[in-house]
């Protein structure tokens, strides 16, 4: 469990990393944080949705 801090830098680094052109699956991103597969799901769920928004900002 990771608190709200720290999830939030998290979904922040993913989701730039996958504005660049990474992929991320689950199984990564459970063995770099160190978490759960369901912590893990909810982070790539996140850093997508928050990816998109960049995406529009940018634009």
């Amino acid at each position: 469990m990771m608190d709200s801090e720290t999830r939030e830098r998290r979904v922040q680094a993913i989701a730039v990393h996958m504005m660049s052109g990474n992929k991320f699956t689950p199984t990564m991103i459970m063995h770099r944080c160190l978490c759960s597969k369901k912590d893990a799901v909810e982070l790539l769920e996140q850093a997508t949705q928050r990816m998109e928004v960049l995406r529009d900002e940018v634009r």
